[in-house]
C-alpha cells in the first residue's frame, strides 16, 4: 500500500516534474518507519507525511480498515471559551454566530439559557466543578443531551438546562465565531459601509452560504471576500 501511494504520486501528479522534489529520496526516508505502524490510523499518517513534501491541494488519504474501539467515551463541550480561576472555571467567551440563523448558536447561547460571559461554572447535573478537567468529565458521553448546569453570577446562583455539542460541532462553532468577530470588527472600521464573508469551500452549501451573504451585502458600497484557508 506504500508503494502504491507513491508510485500513484510520481506517476500522476500534475506536475511531471514532482515539483522539484526528490521522490525517491523522499520514499527512503520514510519508509523505515513502516516497521512501526501498528494499524490503518498510523499508515494513513504516515502517508499523509510522505505526501506532504510535495505541498499540494486534493491529495488526500481516506478509506480503509479503521478499528472501532467499542464503549468509547466521546467528549462534549458548552460551545464557550473558559479559563481556570481560583474562584473555578469561568466563561470567559460564548462563541458567537450569526443572528440571523440561530439554529447555529452555541448552546448557551440558545433561547432559554441563562448564561453569559463572567458566569462561573459550579456544576453539571450536581456533580460539583472546580476545573476544567472535572467539567469535561462530566460532560463525557453528554453531547445532544439536555444537562443541567449550575452557573454563579456575581453572588447568586442559578441552574439553567443546556443541551451541549460534539467536538465537531464545536470546531465549527469556533469557525463561525471568527467570522462574526471578523464581521463586527470591519462593520465597525467602516461604518457599515463594508460587508464581509468568508468562503470556506466549494461544496453546494458552501456556495449556498456565499450566495445568502453575498447579497445581504449588495447595498453596501464595498464586500470583502475572505478566502484564506479555502478548503477547495
Amino acid at each position: 500500500m506504500f508503494r502504491d501511494a507513491w508510485l500513484m504520486h510520481r506517476d500522476f501528479l500534475f506536475d511531471a516534474d514532482l515539483r522539484g522534489v526528490d521522490w525517491e529520496a523522499a520514499r527512503n526516508k520514510y519508509h523505515p518507519l513502516l516497521s512501526r505502524v501498528t494499524d490503518r490510523h498510523e499508515l494513513d499518517d504516515l502517508f499523509a507525511q510522505m505526501m506532504s513534501e510535495l505541498n499540494v491541494l486534493h491529495s488526500q488519504v481516506r478509506g480503509g480498515e479503521y478499528p472501532v474501539p467499542s464503549g468509547r467515551a466521546q467528549a462534549a463541550t458548552l460551545g464557550a471559551a473558559l479559563e481556570s480561576t481560583s474562584d473555578g472555571v469561568r466563561i470567559q467567551r460564548i462563541y458567537q454566530t450569526d443572528p440571523e440563523l440561530p439554529n447555529q448558536a452555541s448552546p448557551l447561547a440558545q433561547p432559554g439559557v441563562d448564561a453569559r460571559a463572567g458566569d462561573y461554572i459550579k456544576a453539571v447535573n450536581g456533580q460539583p466543578i472546580k476545573n476544567q478537567a472535572e467539567l469535561h468529565l462530566a460532560l463525557r458521553n453528554q453531547a445532544d443531551k439536555p444537562v443541567l448546569v449550575a452557573l454563579q453570577r456575581g453572588r447568586n446562583e442559578h441552574r439553567t438546562v443546556v443541551t451541549p455539542i460534539s467536538v465537531q460541532r464545536d470546531h465549527r462553532l469556533r469557525y463561525e465565531d471568527w467570522i462574526e468577530r471578523n464581521r463586527q470588527s470591519i462593520r465597525q472600521a467602516s461604518d457599515a459601509d463594508i460587508g464581509y464573508l468568508h468562503l470556506y469551500a466549494m461544496g453546494g452549501n458552501d456556495i449556498a452560504s456565499f450566495a445568502r451573504e453575498f447579497y445581504a451585502n449588495v447595498g453596501r458600497d464595498g464586500l470583502i471576500i475572505d478566502v484564506r484557508r479555502n478548503r477547495g
